[in-house]
């Protein structure tokens, strides 16, 4: 018979148990959540928690019932050639804003969710928005402003410096045709990306053209980045 005490043997069975019905990764943190309510009963069970007989157990669950990562699609250079080629001429001042998005956040390892607002109203910060005025142009090269966030010890933001390419991989060319679009339409706005409405565009707005252009998953979380490297 099972003992009614929180044994190593108790808890491994528990985890052999939740193993056929939730996905391994979580059955950890069910364990730090049983024992903390235990613990005014079983003061031990801390310690049980931490045999050796509890930590191989999750292991092969881990092992037999785990699943692979997802990871999804990345951009490659091929992706980029393919935007030049169908964005490089663009009249239409969305396309070039999405072009050169596209361009920027791939050579400066940022997140969609840098370079849009968010989708829920509520959580929409303006201070967060890229501003147009901290954007500096030089011969060879583009800086871009980051701003500064919570986990951002003085508030201070990150220079995000794009160099220039001599083909098609080139971020700066189509970021200084956007920008010339972007100030003869909004010349007073002070967020550096906008729409032809002359909003901020969305993380919406921006996964979905990336999906319609781009064959694959991209994902669609807020941490999906515009680059091959992970």
């Amino acid at each position: 018979s099972i003992s009614h005490r929180t044994t190593p043997d108790t808890l491994s069975f528990f985890v052999a148990y939740l193993s056929v019905y939730v996905k391994p990764s979580t059955i950890a943190s069910y364990l730090s959540g049983i024992c903390n309510k235990l613990k005014p009963y079983f003061p031990s069970v801390r310690t049980t928690r931490q045999s050796r007989i509890v930590a191989q157990t999750l292991n092969g669950a881990r092992r037999l019932c785990g699943t692979a990562d997802e990871r999804k699609c990345p951009l490659t250079s091929e992706d980029l050639l393919s935007l030049a080629t169908t964005f490089g001429n663009a009249t239409a001042h969305d396309e070039k804003l999405f072009f050169a998005a596209v361009m920027a956040g791939f050579h400066g390892l940022l997140r969609v969710s840098e370079l849009t607002m968010p989708n829920l109203k509520s959580a929409r910060d303006p201070q967060k928005y890229m501003l147009r005025h901290k954007v500096v142009l030089e011969d060879h090269r583009v800086t871009l402003h980051l701003p500064g966030h919570k986990a951002d010890q003085y508030l201070a933001g990150h220079q995000i410096i794009l160099q220039q390419h001599q083909n098609h991989l080139d971020p700066c060319a189509p970021l200084q045709k956007y920008l010339d679009s972007r100030d003869a339409l909004f010349p007073f706005n002070p967020h550096l990306w906008l729409r032809q409405n002359g909003t901020v565009p969305s993380f919406g707005w921006m996964v979905k053209r990336m999906k319609g252009f781009f064959e694959g998953d991209i994902g669609s979380g807020p941490a999906v980045r515009l680059t091959s490297h992970s």
